[in-house]
């Protein structure tokens, strides 16, 4: 008549046991029902790591890749981290997929390997691209009936001389909206 409650005090190392026919009451006879199966834990996951570092001198917005593939979009300085964890000893290698608007950025410690430890000093640095030249315009034009030689001036200081007639160009190139 008295009961009985058989549990697990502890379980054994990498494995986990479960009772079964466990508790009841003593009804005359020995118990020999209870069963204790034990089976394997599955292995734990494997470490996985973030990559990532700081964007400094940014003004627009960056996409970043890690491995070629892992995106993110940066759009001001500071931390970024990828989304994607990395097993230890994976390899990485953040790129710069589109540039930002009128800025180069490059990556400094970009590339190598996961080893036990989130990456974190992975440096993007963003500089603006200097203005495209201005646009220049030559001055120019032909000379007909000439006999001799004549020296002409543009702005009264860019010399051309011409001894035949055809046409002449000034070397100087002005910028649209100069006066000639």
């Amino acid at each position: 008549g008295a009961d009985y409650a058989v549990t697990i005090e502890m379980q054994p190392a990498g494995q986990t046991c479960e009772v079964a026919s466990g508790t009841g009451t003593i009804s005359g006879a020995d118990v020999t029902n209870v069963s204790v199966t034990c089976t394997d834990d599955p292995p734990p996951p494997p470490a996985t790591y973030t990559v990532g570092g700081t964007v400094s001198g940014l003004t627009g917005t960056v996409a970043l890749l890690n491995n070629g593939g892992d995106g993110l979009s940066v759009s001001a300085d500071g931390g970024f981290t990828f989304a994607t964890p990395l097993a230890d000893g994976a390899g990485y290698a953040v790129t710069v997929g589109t540039q930002p608007a009128g800025q180069t950025c490059e990556v400094a410690s970009g590339t190598g390997t996961i080893a036990g430890a989130d990456v974190t000093d992975v440096a993007v640095t963003c500089t603006d691209e200097p203005p495209p030249p201005p646009v220049t315009y030559s001055v120019g034009g032909s000379v007909c009936g000439l006999s001799g030689t004549v020296a002409l001036l543009n702005n009264g200081g860019d010399g051309v001389s011409v001894s035949a007639a055809g046409g002449c160009t000034f070397a100087t190139r002005l910028a649209g909206g100069a006066g000639y």
